[in-house]
């Protein structure tokens, strides 16, 4: 995984290069001219005749001067317009110093003894020039691949390519990890020592690498390193025939201790550059509820990371009383857990990128709901079985009975706030079309995704169903038999989604009783050198504190983060919390907030 600095660096084409060449030999005699022309005003003009009266006389020599500044000008923005990969550098530089020269030539002769119609013609091909540079600057804006994506993609641009890890920085830590726990100086270290070092160091790279190897995603570059010899695969990658095999070796003596992307298929390069980079700081703000559908589209991306999955999958568990992130050695078990999470994490991102869950929906036929009187369209996703689907039509309406009475006052206050339309109206006009059923987490969990129509009330929401401009869309979702949330028909999530997930396990936690709660410990463990509270919340929000609080260690074990910051809100009546803000600090970027994320409890 690249450092996050070097990561921003873009290649550098063969036309970027061409460009430098070409402005750098602009550069030198623009730059010669305007040092030549500031001393011709320095010792000869200006002395002679003082600066103020040069510049009332407009003097032809402050024109050229003007317009040998902003040649250079030009020239200098066309250098950094390349390193910023704009597009259409030479031409519009090109046609910036013509409209230039042009309207010095008019300024020039205006004055002279010739028509009139001469400099005006300068001045007007100027002008013109000016306008097609508008037109070519706006095209170029207009068709920037990052301002063309839709929405989805919007949450996280691509254009930082993966080309390794970080390797140099994960041996440093590692190097610093080993000398603590054998009690070392650096000068005591043997040949032995630094080569254990860096089997540990290569930890993250061997585990992506033999996933790689296992599903056959693995480039002929990579199989021209081991020779092609299927031998060598089977030795360090089948547990099943070799137990003690060992990736990190592998990864060292063929890989040169890295992975790089010629050696993964070009095929699967996408899933290396959406999750196995170093996640944005930018979208590593997290709220709960998400206020917007961008930001929850956001953090859903950013949160799923090989970073963050690498050190809660493999790294987090204690070993041997102590707790260590790089100075272990590669283990089959942990692997076979992690392999499952990188099995699904490739499933998602494909389907991110293809046309979203609907692509993958299947008509199921109709369910006639005798509580609201209704049918509904049965839709499922991909691995939902037959059972599982009756199960869910067989819990629909005793769920509905149970949660009609506060979903209807919950779109009053939550999707009709400050219309004056009650509870009960709603609840005249609620008629379900759709029943839509992902693929569960677990047989025995029952959940699934409602869309309904309002009828009898002005439509605001987009309909994407209907061509119908009368009623309003709402949906809502029910996980385990509990109202989890209720919004306007602006996507399709399912209720094993982080959000909804958050928002399920909020619920059950609200309904704890006090002698329910755990005590919890503010600071994590890992940040032994930090003062720690305790406070009390319920099982649920428990574990989403956790699960935030190992995002924060992951990018603490990069080196991203310093120091831990909690801030605990209780509720105004009772002494119990009723939000925490977690934030991973940087003090060595200005005490930079890196990661941070709003709890409601």
């Amino acid at each position: 995984m690249t450092n996050s600095k070097l990561t921003k660096k873009e290649k550098t084409s063969k036309l970027d290069v061409a460009r430098y060449v070409l402005l750098g030999i602009c550069l030198i005699p623009e730059g010669i001219v305007l040092v030549t022309f500031l001393c011709y005003f320095i010792f000869y003009l200006i002395p002679e005749k003082g600066i103020s009266k040069v510049l009332h006389e407009q003097d032809i020599d402050v024109w050229c001067l003007l317009a040998v500044a902003m040649f250079l000008a030009i020239t200098i923005a066309g250098l950094i317009r390349t390193r910023r990969k704009m597009k259409a550098v030479l031409l519009t530089g090109f046609l910036m110093k013509v409209a230039v020269f042009l309207t010095l030539m008019g300024m020039l002769i205006r004055e002279d003894d010739v028509s009139r119609s001469v400099p005006n013609t300068f001045f007007g091909i100027a002008i013109g020039i000016v306008v097609v540079l508008f037109y070519i600057f706006n095209s170029v804006k207009e068709t920037n691949p990052k301002n063309n994506k839709p929405p989805k993609f919007e949450a996280a641009p691509r254009r930082i390519e993966f080309n390794g890890f970080d390797v140099e920085g994960a041996r440093a830590r590692a190097r610093e990890e080993y000398l603590y726990l054998h009690n070392k100086n650096p000068e005591q270290l043997t040949s032995d020592d630094n080569y254990l070092i860096d089997r540990y160091a290569v930890g993250e790279v061997a585990y992506l690498v033999t996933w790689l190897v296992r599903k056959g995603f693995v480039s002929e570059s990579f199989k021209k390193k081991c020779k092609n010899s299927s031998e060598i695969n089977k030795y360090f990658f089948d547990n099943a025939v070799v137990s003690h095999s060992d990736p990190a070796v592998f990864v060292l003596q063929y890989l040169k201790g890295n992975l790089r992307r010629s050696d993964v298929k070009k095929e699967i390069h996408f899933f290396l550059d959406y999750y196995v980079l170093d996640p944005d700081e930018k979208y590593l703000r997290f709220t709960h509820p998400a206020p917007d559908t961008l930001m929850r589209i956001n953090a859903d991306v950013t949160r799923d990371r090989y970073l963050f999955d690498y050190y809660r999958y493999v790294v987090s568990a204690p070993e041997e009383d102590i707790r260590v992130m790089y100075c272990r050695a590669f283990s089959w078990e942990r692997y076979r857990i992690f392999e499952k999470i990188l099995d699904d994490r490739y499933k998602d991102v494909v389907l991110f990128i293809s046309e979203g869950r609907s692509s993958r929906s299947i008509d199921k036929g109709i369910l006639h709901s005798n509580v609201y009187n209704a049918d509904l369209k049965i839709i499922i996703k991909d691995g939902v079985s037959d059972t599982y689907l009756k199960a869910i039509c067989d819990s629909f309406d005793p769920d509905a009975e149970r949660i009609t009475t506060e979903l209807c006052e919950r779109i009053s206050s939550e999707i009709l706030p400050g219309q004056g339309v009650s509870a009960e109206a709603i609840m005249g006009g609620l008629s379900p079309f759709e029943l839509e059923i992902f693929k569960p987490i677990s047989e025995e969990e029952k959940g699934y995704l409602v869309t309904a129509k309002i009828d009898g009330l002005e439509n605001k929401y987009p309909d994407h169903y209907t061509k119908e401009t009368s009623g309003v869309i709402v949906c809502w979702i029910i996980r385990g038999g509990v109202l989890v949330s209720v919004h306007p028909l602006f996507g399709s999530y399912s209720p094993w989604d982080f959000e909804e997930t958050y928002l399920y396990k909020r619920r059950l936690g609200r309904t704890r009783d006090r002698s329910e709660l755990i005590k919890v410990r503010t600071v994590p463990e890992r940040f032994i050198n930090q003062p720690t509270d305790y406070i009390y919340m319920s099982p649920e929000m428990s574990e989403i504190k956790n699960y935030y609080d190992s995002m924060i260690e992951a990018l603490m074990m990069k080196g991203l983060v310093d120091y831990y910051d909690i801030q605990v809100i209780n509720d105004e009546k009772y002494d119990i919390p009723r939000k925490l803000v977690i934030q991973g600090h940087s003090i060595t970027n200005i005490d930079k907030i890196v990661i941070s994320a709003n709890i409601l409890l």
